[in-house]
């Protein structure tokens, strides 16, 4: 971005200390990746407070900082209340800049699963037609979406924000920073059911997105949720475009992707998994829905690639702890009960052997956890696991488990759980790895794919 220290200390309140220098460089919430002429914004979070890495900022060429006391370094520090608001300030003053000089289309994602998913599809089709930024990762809190808004220029023409929550009024806040031409909402599941107490919360989270939209903006709404299609009332008629499993036939998956017939065209993609589709099919209705042209969409489809890792990444040949002919099905990167039923059945149809499911705990799901982790364990049985390696405290009611036909097995972290797959494999096993990022099973699977290429 290229402002001015002063129009920093005026969109976030706050004052200015020092000299009114240009900033002419990125915005970082991280001191490792200012350049020349960044603006740092000093956050403090749970486990670090960025004021102490302020001087390696300013060494790695930051001009001013955002702060919340002023700090004895020699640079143009503008001092606020509270700094990862404003951060969330700069970014909507610098998105309002941009409509007002430019023609800029903003779509907002939501949904307890397949968010990451569909905004990569959707960029690379966007991305097709004219520049778009969308974001890297699941940057998707008060400081991913500010930070995914603060890379967009005059020069773009579609901006798209992932935007999650773990409690209510979370989407509020994004859509308040960034209010939105087109809203896509993919489902409403138990995903951080722990901060919302209950479905219903879920659902009215996941609405503020819609609630979000600018006069005449258009909702992209999945039919066959009934919460989802709940939202569809808030808006008129002629602005909801739906998606449904019902508009896919033929469907065909394998390892090596997902084909279907989509209005009587056939979409290819190199995703995994049979409930990609419809990821695919909300890409495909966001895209329509800022006038791509639906044989263009496809076309760009048939081009994508998996960006984002760590999901539904399936590699064969693996060779681990001396055993060779694996086949490694990785979806580590985060996980809730509906997003694990879903690889499961992707796994259960991939399996070429055994099958082995390392499951880390899924988190943030409160008093239902035991419940819900309990059900994990049957989902994988009835998928036909062979093994479960179960991590984390919430699964240790695995344990309890006597009945079963699969071997379940139980450990405190990856480590543990890496040793015990050491003990287990054979040749021609299937490796299935899913769990919330925290609870690290997406160490277990850089374990096993640390000498694939």
């Amino acid at each position: 971005m290229e402002q001015k220290a002063s129009w920093i200390a005026t969109v976030t309140g706050g004052t200015l200390h020092g000299p009114d220098v240009a900033i002419t460089g990125s915005v970082q919430t991280d001191s490792r990746l200012c350049g020349e002429g960044s603006l740092y914004i000093a956050r403090v979070g749970e486990n670090a407070d960025g004021h102490d890495y302020a001087d390696a900022a300013v060494e790695s060429g930051a001009t001013c900082l955002v702060v919340e006391r002023p700090l004895p370094l020699a640079v143009a520090q503008v001092v606020v209340s509270e700094s990862t608001r404003a951060l969330g300030d700069i970014a909507k003053a610098h998105l309002a800049s941009l409509r007002n000089d430019g023609e800029i289309t903003v779509i907002g994602i939501t949904g307890s699963v397949g968010k990451t998913t569909t905004k990569d599809l959707l960029g690379q089709i966007l991305g097709a037609e004219a520049l778009t930024v969308f974001p890297q990762l699941s940057f998707n809190n008060e400081v991913g979406c500010p930070l995914t808004i603060l890379t967009a220029d005059s020069a773009t023409r579609f901006l798209i924000l992932e935007m999650g929550a773990s409690g209510i009024g979370h989407i509020e806040y994004l859509t308040n920073i960034a209010p939105l031409d087109v809203a896509c909402v993919l489902m409403v599941g138990s995903a951080h059911l722990g901060g919302f107490g209950s479905m219903e919360a879920v659902r009215q989270a996941k609405s503020e997105l819609v609630a979000g939209l600018v006069s005449g903006g258009k909702a992209v709404l999945n039919a066959d949720d009934p919460a989802v299609r709940s939202m569809a009332s808030t808006v008129e008629r002629e602005n909801v475009l739906w998606f449904s499993k019902d508009d896919a036939t033929d469907i065909h998956a394998g390892k090596d992707g997902i084909q279907f017939t989509y209005r009587g065209r056939l979409v290819r993609s190199p995703l995994v998994g049979a409930h990609q589709v419809m990821n695919i099919l909300a890409a495909l209705r966001c895209a329509e829905a800022v006038g791509v042209d639906v044989d263009d969409s496809v076309e760009a489809l048939s081009a994508s690639k998996a960006l984002s890792p760590h999901r539904m990444v399936v590699r064969d040949g693996v060779k681990f702890a001396g055993v060779s002919d694996l086949r490694v099905i990785d979806d580590s990167y985060n996980a809730n009960p509906d997003s694990l039923r879903a690889g499961l059945d992707s796994a259960a149809m991939l399996s070429t052997g055994r099958l082995i499911v390392v499951l880390g705990e899924m988190l943030e799901l409160g008093e239902e956890s035991d419940k819900l982790h309990r059900q994990a364990a049957k989902d994988a049985v009835l998928h036909g696991a062979d093994i479960l390696i179960a991590i984390g405290e919430g699964l240790r009611v695995v344990e309890k488990i006597t009945d079963s036909p699969t071997t379940m097995l139980w450990c405190r972290n990856a480590a543990e759980a890496t040793k015990l797959l050491e003990q287990v494999l054979r040749a021609g096993d299937t490796v299935f790895v899913k769990g919330s990022n925290g609870s690290g099973a997406w160490r277990v699977a850089d374990s096993l794919l640390a000498d694939v290429q």
